[in-house]
């Protein structure tokens, strides 16, 4: 037989209570089983079966999702009850008759007015005294200060002529002054004739004076003849004037137009010199598209917080024409009294040639070459960076050498506590070092270079022994590099030097001076009056290696 298993069912109904049915099933075993032929009969089981019905569950369409996302939250300010006010009861005052007051209408005259009344219809008296007895003194003769040419002087010069027998007095005028001769020297110093003129005025019609805390937009008109193109000389005359500046070199950028506006995108002013030279006889409004316009637009319209550099359009007149409206954005306003002219940039300087002979003369002289090189068809385009070239090797000769005339010279470089020296002080002070032997005839054992005296090291100290006359010269090389206010440091070097030397000369390399050529002959002026002929100024003749006085 099988075995009998008792199982307990737990049905879950529809009804709300729960029944419990005890349901028998029996389950065959193969012990319990007969086979057929065994002739076997078999007691049918009896089953019993219950019908659970299938619980389908259904799902019902969810209603819409709306994401919303603030992306800031403020949270509620504290409330101040202190801030509330109670409406306060408004008390209605019982109306009274209206009357009319009568008004004076006398008006009093302000005691100025009767003043200024009086003071006009009183015309003022002049009385003229007597004047004093005027008394003429006739000198015999008049003599120059030793060693001072009066022709130096880029004013009008009036010199007196006394004559003895007749006591009349006559005089002439030298109305015309065009060059400064450098002073001669005991030691047969050739004379070097320096342009009195300012050469940059000459050339471009303005100065180079600007030096702002910003960057400086410059327009820069294109000759039309290409042997007359100056950029590459205008880029490193702005180069030394960031040097002066700032200090150190800045980032160069010289984009081709219209050949690669994509360079636009990296339009910037400061720390940089970025020169956009656009080809003459192109028209900007047919050969950039206008997503190159706005990125000009763009970037020109951030450089009010940009430091000192420079941003230069040069092209021919139309081009600076269409920069000046559609990329500065300059516009006119009109009132009644007057007009101003706008635009979303800074004030720019505008540039262009107006001497070709004047420019070459400056190119020249900005290197120290006096005389100008005779090279056959040669662009000024090419003539600056040729001579720039031939500087740098006059520089380079003094700096493969540490010894001059038998005698080191130490650079700042290898001094403790000191910030060090460029390349081109160091070679200014070697090339002093041998004119003084060569020129001035100064044995080198009197001369010493960074020669420390309390808190300040001289470039070069010559101390002169001499029975007669001993005299000892502190000379200062100043390259300006990084001197902001380069007058400021010309005069510290007068008040701290000249407190314990006789004499003080300065030497600046040729940039250096015609950059701030009126600036240093201000302060020649200034000291001539304070301190006579104690301060001489010099500069370099690269060319034939002689030192040049310009005081």
């Amino acid at each position: 037989m099988g075995e009998l298993t008792k199982t307990k069912v737990k049905v879950e109904t529809k009804k709300k209570w729960w029944t419990e049915e005890e349901i028998i099933v029996t389950e065959a075993t193969p012990s319990a089983m007969v086979s057929k032929e065994e002739g076997t009969k078999t007691t049918p089981i009896k089953k019993r079966t219950i019908k659970v019905p299938l619980l389908i569950p259904v799902f019902q369409k969810p209603a819409d999702v709306t994401i919303r996302i603030t992306e800031t939250v403020s949270p509620p300010e504290p409330f101040d009850l202190t801030k509330i006010r109670p409406i306060e009861k408004l008390v209605f005052l019982k109306a009274e008759k209206v009357g009319a007051i009568d008004v004076r209408t006398e008006v009093f005259t302000p005691h100025s007015v009767h003043l200024l009344d009086a003071i006009t219809k009183k015309l003022p008296e002049v009385h003229f005294e007597e004047p004093n007895p005027v008394t003429l003194n006739v000198t015999e003769d008049v003599r120059t200060p030793q060693g001072r040419d009066l022709s130096s002087f880029s004013i009008p010069v009036i010199t007196p002529v006394f004559l003895k027998s007749s006591g009349n007095v006559g005089y002439s005028i030298t109305t015309e002054v065009e060059l400064l001769t450098a002073t001669k020297s005991g030691g047969k110093v050739p004379e070097i004739e320096l342009p009195a003129e300012d050469v940059f005025s000459k050339a471009f019609g303005l100065g180079v004076s600007f030096l702002p805390e910003g960057p400086v937009i410059i327009l820069a008109k294109k000759p039309k003849e290409k042997e007359f193109g100056y950029i590459e000389f205008l880029k490193r005359l702005l180069r030394e004037l960031y040097r002066v500046r700032v200090g150190g070199l800045p980032t160069a950028y010289h984009v081709m137009l219209p050949g690669d506006p994509e360079r636009l995108q990296s339009l910037r002013a400061g720390n940089s010199i970025f020169v956009i030279d656009w080809e003459v006889g192109k028209k900007p409004e047919e050969e950039l598209g206008k997503q190159h316009l706005q990125a000009m637009t763009e970037k020109v319209r951030e450089l009010f917080s940009q430091s000192f550099g420079f941003l230069v359009f040069y092209g021919d007149k139309e081009f600076l024409s269409w920069v000046k409206e559609k990329v500065f954005g300059l516009v006119t306003h009109v009132s009644n009294s007057n007009s101003i002219r706008v635009s979303l940039v800074q004030e720019w300087v505008g540039i262009k040639l107006n001497s070709p002979k004047s420019l070459c003369r400056l190119i020249h002289n900005f290197w120290g070459f006096h005389e100008e090189h005779k090279v056959a068809n040669i662009e000024f385009d090419y003539l600056a960076p040729y001579l720039e070239s031939k500087y740098r090797e006059f520089v380079e000769s003094y700096t493969r050498t540490i010894r001059i005339k038998g005698k080191a010279i130490p650079s700042a470089l290898y001094i403790e506590g000191n910030p060090g020296e460029s390349l081109t002080h160091y070679a200014l002070k070697a090339f002093v070092f041998e004119r003084l032997v060569e020129d001035y005839g100064v044995s080198p054992d009197d001369i010493e270079t960074e020669y420390p005296e309390g808190d300040i090291r001289i470039d070069v100290y010559v101390k002169i022994r001499n029975q007669n006359k001993p005299q000892d010269i502190a000379i200062e090389i100043e390259t300006f590099y990084g001197e902001a206010l380069p007058l400021l440091k010309l005069r510290k070097d007068v008040e701290s030097r000249l407190a314990t030397k006789s004499e003080l000369w300065i030497v600046l390399p040729p940039s250096s001076y015609l950059l701030f050529k009126n600036e240093v002959h201000a302060f020649i002026k200034w000291t001539s009056t304070k301190y006579r002929d104690r301060v001489k100024v010099f500069t370099v003749d690269v060319e034939n290696r002689k030192l040049i006085q310009v005081s």
